[in-house]
Protein backbone atom coordinates (compact mmCIF):
# COMPACT_ATOMS: atom_id res chain seq x y z
CA UNK A 1 0.00 0.00 0.00
CA UNK A 2 2.75 2.14 0.96
CA UNK A 3 4.59 1.32 -2.19
CA UNK A 4 1.68 2.32 -4.66
CA UNK A 5 1.45 5.56 -2.97
CA UNK A 6 4.76 6.64 -3.32
CA UNK A 7 4.54 5.43 -6.72
CA UNK A 8 1.66 7.66 -7.57
CA UNK A 9 3.36 10.66 -6.22
CA UNK A 10 6.82 9.97 -7.92
CA UNK A 11 4.48 9.80 -11.17
CA UNK A 12 2.37 12.90 -10.36
CA UNK A 13 5.59 14.94 -9.47
CA UNK A 14 7.16 14.03 -12.71
CA UNK A 15 3.84 14.50 -14.50
CA UNK A 16 3.61 18.38 -12.96
CA UNK A 17 6.97 19.54 -14.17
CA UNK A 18 9.24 18.78 -10.97
CA UNK A 19 12.21 16.87 -11.26
CA UNK A 20 12.47 13.69 -9.57
CA UNK A 21 14.83 13.80 -6.17
CA UNK A 22 18.17 11.72 -7.26
CA UNK A 23 19.44 9.30 -4.88
CA UNK A 24 23.10 7.70 -4.47
CA UNK A 25 24.30 5.55 -6.85
CA UNK A 26 26.83 3.97 -4.44
CA UNK A 27 27.05 0.10 -4.86
CA UNK A 28 26.31 -1.76 -0.76
CA UNK A 29 27.54 -5.12 -1.75
CA UNK A 30 26.52 -6.54 1.70
CA UNK A 31 22.79 -5.50 0.55
CA UNK A 32 23.35 -6.58 -3.01
CA UNK A 33 21.25 -2.89 -3.88
CA UNK A 34 22.48 0.80 -4.60
CA UNK A 35 22.10 3.30 -1.48
CA UNK A 36 18.89 5.20 -1.42
CA UNK A 37 19.58 8.22 0.30
CA UNK A 38 19.20 11.23 -1.62
CA UNK A 39 21.96 13.70 -3.31
CA UNK A 40 22.61 17.21 -3.58
CA UNK A 41 21.91 19.06 -6.92
CA UNK A 42 24.31 17.99 -9.23
CA UNK A 43 26.57 15.69 -7.13
CA UNK A 44 26.48 11.70 -7.56
CA UNK A 45 26.89 10.53 -4.20
CA UNK A 46 25.14 11.41 -0.95
CA UNK A 47 27.35 12.74 2.16
CA UNK A 48 28.34 9.23 3.37
CA UNK A 49 29.65 7.87 0.11
CA UNK A 50 31.13 11.09 -1.09
CA UNK A 51 34.84 10.86 -2.52
CA UNK A 52 36.33 14.02 -1.94
CA UNK A 53 35.09 15.46 1.73
CA UNK A 54 36.08 15.06 5.40
CA UNK A 55 37.78 11.36 6.03
CA UNK A 56 35.36 9.32 7.42
CA UNK A 57 35.52 7.35 10.98
CA UNK A 58 33.55 4.20 12.88
CA UNK A 59 32.19 4.91 16.05
CA UNK A 60 33.84 2.36 18.29
CA UNK A 61 30.75 1.97 20.30
CA UNK A 62 27.52 2.28 17.52
CA UNK A 63 29.77 1.64 14.48
CA UNK A 64 27.85 4.86 13.07
CA UNK A 65 30.07 6.53 10.28
CA UNK A 66 31.25 10.10 11.56
CA UNK A 67 33.36 12.24 10.07
CA UNK A 68 36.66 12.60 12.01
CA UNK A 69 36.43 16.30 12.91
CA UNK A 70 32.92 15.65 14.36
CA UNK A 71 33.88 12.44 16.49
CA UNK A 72 34.14 14.50 19.56
CA UNK A 73 30.64 15.87 19.52
CA UNK A 74 28.86 12.30 18.28
CA UNK A 75 30.76 10.74 21.45
CA UNK A 76 28.83 13.29 23.48
CA UNK A 77 25.25 12.11 22.39
CA UNK A 78 26.40 9.03 21.04
CA UNK A 79 23.23 6.35 22.74
CA UNK A 80 25.21 3.17 22.79
CA UNK A 81 28.05 4.82 25.06
CA UNK A 82 25.30 6.56 26.82
CA UNK A 83 23.90 3.11 27.93
CA UNK A 84 27.18 1.13 28.53
CA UNK A 85 28.24 3.66 30.92
CA UNK A 86 24.71 4.01 32.64
CA UNK A 87 24.88 0.15 32.80
CA UNK A 88 28.62 0.41 34.62
CA UNK A 89 27.62 3.28 37.13
CA UNK A 90 24.60 1.03 38.06
CA UNK A 91 25.16 0.21 42.10
CA UNK A 92 24.48 -3.38 41.76
CA UNK A 93 26.79 -3.86 38.43
CA UNK A 94 29.57 -6.01 38.81
CA UNK A 95 32.12 -6.33 35.97
CA UNK A 96 32.80 -10.33 35.06
CA UNK A 97 31.03 -11.73 38.35
CA UNK A 98 30.21 -14.88 36.59
CA UNK A 99 32.86 -15.33 34.75
CA UNK A 100 34.86 -18.32 36.17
Amino acid sequence: RISSRRRAMAASETASGRAAAKKCDFWLEKKNRKCGMLVKAGETRCGNHREHGPERVACAHCKTSVSALGLEKHLRKCPALAHATARTRAPYFVRDVNAG
